[in-house]
């Protein structure tokens, strides 16, 4: 196996190793261009640590409490991969973390469980779980809830199929909505604009 960076602590940032327990890690700049990496009162630029492996991290802001969500599995547990979060009223001291989507009627390797992006739209709270990149393959489930996008069973909360990898969506100062997608990674991002249409009911 290969480990991709590891902590002052042991602790892996990203691997392969599910014996280990993997951190996310925060660094700070007053301008988006110069970095310096957070330090806790031990020193350590984590903020958090598991359960297993952490990997994709999202922020969403729900009534002034920072929602970090995330992709990973718990230690030990890699056919049961799953998106968790945590939260905070600061960006450096977080909740515990809870489980908000395992839908085992999707693939369930666990690399088809990719960079959870949450959107809040219109009264619901979107979910875009990326399952393959060049196949452009990520699954959309809807919630009230921004805590529960179905665990086990998540079929009442699916939408439908997205042909993108990997997306983020962000307004521009017009309004007009994007979509950012890697479904090439050696060409990078690649950006397109997105529209929210109703779906017609039954």
């Amino acid at each position: 196996g290969h480990t991709t960076g590891v902590g002052a602590d042991g602790n892996p940032a990203h691997g392969d190793d599910e014996r280990n327990e993997c951190q996310m890690c925060l660094m700070t700049s007053p301008d988006g261009v110069t970095w310096t990496r957070h330090r806790n009162a031990a020193g350590l630029s984590r903020i958090f640590v598991g359960p297993g492996e952490v990997r994709d991290p999202c922020l969403l802001n729900v009534d002034g409490v920072w929602h970090c969500y995330y992709a990973g599995y718990e230690a030990g547990k890699r056919h049961l991969p799953g998106f968790y979060v945590r939260t905070s009223d600061d960006l450096t001291n977080w909740s515990e973390s809870i489980c908000v989507h395992r839908d085992l009627d999707m693939a369930g390797g666990r690399w088809d469980c990719e960079c959870p992006h949450v959107v809040y739209r219109q009264g619901y709270f979107y979910l875009f779980r990326t399952e393959d990149y060049y196949e452009s393959r990520t699954h959309v489930y809807r919630s009230e809830d921004p805590l529960d996008f179905g665990v086990g069973e998540a079929g009442d909360k699916y939408v439908g199929l997205f042909p993108v990898a990997a997306p983020e969506l962000f307004m521009g100062p017009d309004g007009q909505e994007f979509v950012t997608s890697v479904h090439n990674p050696p060409l990078g991002a690649q950006i397109a604009p997105v529209r929210w249409e109703t779906r017609p009911t039954a």
